[in-house]
């Protein structure tokens, strides 16, 4: 299944270019397996970071460990209510998963350039 995919590669190696681009990958496939509210948000949510990360070398380790701090916690939470939730606990989770991501990035453009 893939939400305990999506747990294992996050735990794995948390997120950083080369995990970011290996969920996209899988969230990708999940979407195209299995379209919906949840698949479609973390398809859209990893594809976004993996273009923005493409290059590893160009990634602020500050980026990447804003993300680990503010995305993860969430991103188990929403995985937890896709394998176990009903709806409306899928659909909060999935809400405050999308806040939290906005606010990852907010955080990360704050952080100066390398």
């Amino acid at each position: 299944m893939l939400p305990e995919r999506l747990t294992r590669l996050a735990a794995e190696g948390g997120l950083n270019p080369g995990s970011v681009a290996e969920l996209a990958q899988a969230c990708d496939g999940w979407f195209a397996a299995e379209p919906g509210l949840a698949s479609f948000v973390f398809r859209a949510m990893f594809d976004e970071l993996a273009r923005a990360w493409d290059d590893p070398q160009g990634v602020p380790s500050a980026w990447c460990n804003a993300f680990e701090v503010g995305l993860l916690p969430p991103l188990r939470q929403a995985v937890e209510a896709i394998s176990t939730g009903g709806a409306k606990e899928i659909a909060d989770a999935l809400d405050g998963l999308t806040k939290a991501f906005r606010q990852c990035w907010v955080v990360a453009s704050q952080t100066p350039p390398p």
